[in-house]
């Protein structure tokens, strides 16, 4: 049966399906269903499609919502009785009522109310309840009763009993029954009276099933075929013979029937506007040629066979019995001239009649032909355009090209159509038309001029074309008004009419030419319309009727045909948010990560029309979509209103469409208080770190100021302790030389050399805390330059062989007074022992810089001493100066093996 929206329901032995003219969606009992053999369907008016199991409780889906409830599971459904005897239809007033075979009945209102009375007609089943007006009649296999407050109050007997209990009708007021003994049984006129009018009305075969269709009473038989009965006194109208056993059958509201069979399947009978032409033997039914006169019709296929059809009687015939040496002879064009039937195709040129037909011509491959006169054929082939002469038999060639198509103007006068464009001959003359206008420049697969003079060009590539004096003023995109891209075909019997055949379609423009312009309107038939094949090969017009040569056979058309236009509504079927199915709502209010939604939806259209979707969110444009269903992934926070459409067939959309509204909240980090309350705490934040960074620049310069300040006090101590004491040790040397020089001119020279040893070491000191206060980026001032500089003034003069491997790093990185000038007095110190009492042949410096230390060391080859817990001040003041620098001060010594000190310092 059909649901108010249209989508059509089939109840069957695995389960129940619908069906949106495309496609099947099919609930089982994994889908909550009771039992998947149903035996009983029917609709009430809240739109709940009632199911009724062959040994289950009844259940209903909620066709809005595809939700379905096991009856079973509600108080007081529970009670309903499974097995096969349970009936139920629906009241007039909404109510639905079941009634099982034992005898209780269960009244279910339109609110969910369940009212049960049990058993009060055993014996006597009740096989359908009808309401009238206030009243309930209560029909039962023997009496016709008025049920009222849980009673039967009145009754009266009933003819034709042992009625067939699995199905009555209601039609117009009256009830049908079909009979067991194949009969039916119709009751009309209840009323409080109880007189109703019986009429039972018998027949020769056995009745199956019983429907209602819009003007008929319909029944099903075992013998194939379904008798379509007057409501009124059960006589029979026509049959309608399917082949095979029928079980039901129902009239969908476009007056489509769809029956259920045993061992076809689900069938359709529909009267469409196209007639098919079919044939009583087996036939390549690709037809593409057509031939059409009062005697009858000539048909070629694509294996180059024969087809005649004259007085309902169909005749076969093959072509040519040699075309096993020329694989496929495609027939292309039929002709009819002096008592002879001509055929074109790639095989050559053949002539003949009543399946006699013998080869005119040595060439092949004619791809087109047209008639110039009653006695000249003009014929296109691969690589020429050829004249064919009737009465003596001769063909001779107009040029050498490629042709693809022909129209004919006058006996001088052509157009052909190339792989490369669109010519006109005329006088032997060939003029390019594609150089004008690049349009012309691509293939013309059909042309055709119609009687107002215009020559129309069709293309492959989506374009028909209207040229009047060479000039194109009309230019139609065929996949916008039709369906297909490529034009195969045109014909033309009446001005101001075209039939066109595309890949898909047969299509038709009605037009009006009005200088130089064309006004039009179009239409076009498919499948849809019993179009035998949407491919169209060649179309011809006799008389008021079309016929088509299509890929699946022949198919005819009234010129004047009109194709309906149908709205196709559009609904959602399914909705997944993050991946997990939800009941079908209008809206949902989703938390910030339910952003994930897949909509599955249909558009309902029974007719075999496969429809275009498209959607939009919000304001956006309206987008295609290539299958039923939407991804929507990762959609931000906010509110969507999601609206689904259908195009019908003339591409106008569709009124019905699907709208889903859609609201994901803001997560918190999202808000405008988060974001306020974010503000806040980052100036907070920034407030903080830069007072944190400002205290710390003041705790760093203080930091510096004391160290300065150390640093200062440090080198005070400096000179005072070692300066402040030479300088004292200088001025009493002075003094006795100056006391020495007139007494002991010797002895006075001892004390000057001493005085001027003092005042060198003086001002050796001197320079290295000058120095090491003043570190810069003259070469002349690094800590590399100061160590190989005394070096070689201390080693210069000596005989020793010294190297010297300094770090690039240390005259960047050490930075530090102290660290400077420390490191250079060690190295002084260390190199000074060693000039003194090492006797080394081999002195080596290093300083380098590892995992931010610095490592010093003065290692020689010399006598080398035993180290016993004594040492030189020279050694105390390297490790004094390395502790003060938080270093670590280490000797290694042994006689006769060298000396190495090694110090290794934080930078």
């Amino acid at each position: 049966m059909q649901d108010k929206r249209g989508f059509l329901w089939i109840a069957t032995e695995n389960g129940l399906s619908r069906f949106d003219g495309q496609k099947f969606q099919n609930y089982t009992v994994s889908n909550c269903l009771p039992d998947n053999d149903i035996v009983h369907i029917f609709l009430d008016s809240s739109e709940r499609l009632w199911i009724i199991p062959f040994s289950k409780n009844p259940a209903y889906i909620d066709t809005r919502t595809s939700k379905i409830v096991n009856a079973s599971l509600l108080p007081g459904l529970n009670k309903i009785a499974a097995g096969n005897g349970l009936l139920g239809n629906v009241l007039p007033n909404g109510d639905v009522v079941f009634y099982e075979n034992s005898g209780s009945l269960h009244f279910i209102s339109k609110d969910g109310r369940i009212t049960t009375f049990p058993s009060f007609t055993a014996q006597e089943n009740v096989v359908y309840a009808k309401q009238v007006f206030t009243h309930t009649f209560l029909i039962r296999q023997n009496h016709v009763s008025i049920f009222k407050n849980g009673k039967i109050t009145a009754s009266t007997e009933r003819p034709g009993k042992d009625l067939i209990s699995n199905k009555a009708i209601e039609l117009n007021g009256s009830v049908y029954f079909g009979l067991r003994d194949s009969g039916i049984s119709k009751i009309s006129k209840l009323d409080e009276t109880l007189t109703p009018k019986y009429i039972i009305k018998r027949f020769p075969f056995r009745i199956w099933n019983i429907s209602s269709f819009k003007n008929y009473v319909v029944v099903t038989g075992r013998n194939g075929i379904i008798y379509l009965l007057s409501p009124e006194d059960l006589e029979i109208i026509k049959t309608i013979n399917v082949g095979g056993f029928a079980k039901d059958i129902f009239e969908d509201r476009n007056g489509n029937y769809w029956v259920s069979t045993e061992s076809k399947g689900l069938l359709k009978i529909t009267n469409t506007l196209a007639e098919n032409i079919s044939f009583s033997f087996k036939v390549d039914n690709n037809i593409t040629a057509l031939y059409v006169d009062e005697t009858g019709l000539l048909a070629g296929n694509n294996s180059g066979d024969i087809l005649e059809i004259r007085k309902n009687k169909v005749s076969k015939y093959l072509l040519d019995l040699a075309k096993i040496d020329y694989n496929n002879i495609f027939i292309k064009k039929i002709f009819y001239f002096k008592n002879k039937n001509y055929f074109v195709g790639f095989g050559g040129l053949y002539s003949g009649l009543n399946g006699s037909y013998k080869k005119l011509l040595k060439q092949k491959g004619f791809k087109d032909a047209v008639l110039i006169n009653d006695s000249t054929l003009l014929l296109g082939a691969y690589n020429y355009l050829d004249r064919y002469h009737f009465n003596n038999n001769v063909l001779d060639t107009l040029l050498k090209k490629r042709i693809t198509s022909l129209t004919v103007v006058a006996s001088n006068e052509y157009y052909f159509g190339s792989n490369d464009g669109l010519y006109k001959l005329k006088n032997e003359i060939v003029i390019n038309l594609g150089e004008k206008n690049k349009t012309l420049a691509n293939t013309i697969t059909t042309l055709l001029r119609t009687e107002d003079g215009l020559i129309w060009a069709g293309m492959p590539s989506d374009t028909l074309v209207a040229l009047q004096n060479d000039s194109v003023i009309f230019k139609l995109p065929l996949k916008k008004y039709l369906q297909g891209t490529t034009c195969k075909a045109l014909a033309s019997k009446k001005q101001g009419q075209l039939w066109i055949g595309t890949e898909k379609s047969l299509g038709r423009i009605d037009y009006v030419l009005k200088k130089n312009k064309i006004d039009f309107k179009s239409v076009f038939f498919d499948k849809t319309d019993g179009l035998g094949d949407g491919l169209v090969n060649q179309i011809v017009i006799y008389k008021d009727t079309v016929y088509v040569a299509t890929g699946e056979g022949i198919s005819k058309i009234n010129v004047n045909a009109t194709p309906v236009i149908k709205e196709v509504p559009v609904y959602i079927t399914k909705i997944l948010i993050n991946y997990k199915t939800v009941d079908i709502e209008e809206s949902y209010e989703l938390k910030p990560f339910e952003n994930n939604i897949q909509v599955a939806f249909a558009g309902v259209d029974l007719t075999e029309y496969k429809p275009l979707f498209q959607y939009k969110i919000n304001n956006s444009d309206w987008i295609n979509v290539t299958d039923n269903a939407l991804l929507l992934s990762g959609m931000a926070s906010g509110e969507y209103v999601i609206q689904i459409r259908a195009l019908k067939r003339d591409n106008v959309p569709s009124v019905i469409t699907a709208i889903l509204k859609i609201k994901i909240k803001t997560p918190f980090y999202g808000s405008l208080l988060f974001w306020v309350l974010a503000a806040i705490l980052l100036t907070a934040f920034f407030f903080w770190l830069y007072n944190r960074r400002k205290l710390a620049q003041q705790k760093a310069a203080f930091q510096q100021q004391i160290a300065l300040e150390q640093q200062r006090n440090k080198i005070t101590a400096d000179l005072h302790d070692d300066i402040g004491a030479s300088l004292s040790s200088l001025q009493v040397n002075s003094a006795v030389a100056n006391q020495l020089v007139n007494k002991d001119i010797k002895q006075a020279k001892l004390v000057l050399n001493k005085i001027e040893t003092q005042a060198k070491n003086i001002a050796d000191k001197i320079g290295d805390i000058i120095w090491s206060m003043k570190p810069g980026k003259d070469e002349f001032m690094t800590i590399s330059s100061r160590i190989k500089t005394f070096a070689n003034d201390m080693l210069g003069a000596t005989n020793i062989i010294y190297t010297i491997q300094i770090d690039k790093r240390a005259d960047t990185e050490i930075k530090d007074i102290g660290s400077r000038k420390n490191i250079v007095l060690i190295t002084k110190e260390a190199l000074n022992n060693a000039v003194k009492y090492s006797k080394a042949k081999n002195i080596t410096i290093e300083l380098k810089i590892k995992n931010n230390k610095i490592l010093l060391s003065i290692t020689d080859d010399g006598i080398g001493f035993i180290v016993n817990g004594t040492t030189g001040n020279g050694i105390v003041n390297m490790k004094k100066r390395t502790e003060e620098l938080n270093g670590v001060f280490r000797l290694i010594a042994e006689e006769k093996k060298g000396t190495a000190i090694n110090c290794e310092i934080p930078l």
